[in-house]
């Protein structure tokens, strides 16, 4: 039990879609999902990545470091690999937009002109695309 959610374990012979279907149709229940084991098979094409520079996204003591004091990402890739719907927002001490893992996948705003000293979005902000 974890504070108000609870993990079940099914019968033997119980089938998962099954039960997930009595328990979303429960009044009783305000929600229920499976909880799948999962293990990652993907991993990025990045050369730092398999030089084992990038060791915070899996660190197995490559360099003289800790073995799994990382971020667990290769757990996730198989999950999650492709976000190109996502927009990301740097809030605090910026992104170098130039980058070479970033400047084709750059949000550039739609509604500016750039260099035309106009706010043509309306936001308050004259020009606010990212600038070289």
């Amino acid at each position: 039990r974890l504070g108000n959610i609870q993990v079940l374990e099914l019968p033997s012979g119980e089938e998962v879609i099954s039960a997930l279907s009595w328990y979303r149709q429960s009044r009783l229940i305000q929600y229920a999902e499976p909880d799948y084991a999962l293990s990652a098979a993907l991993s990025p094409n990045d050369p730092n990545y398999a030089g084992g520079d990038l060791w915070f996204l899996h660190n197995t003591g490559q360099n003289g470091g800790v073995a799994d004091a990382d971020i667990d990402a290769p757990e996730g890739w198989d999950i999650q690999n492709n976000a190109s719907n996502v927009i990301v927002a740097v809030i605090d001490s910026g992104v170098r937009y130039t980058h070479q893992d970033l400047a084709a996948n750059m949000w550039i705003n739609p509604g500016e002109i750039p260099g035309n000293g106009i706010d043509d979005d309306g936001n308050g902000f004259v020009d606010d695309v990212p600038r070289d």
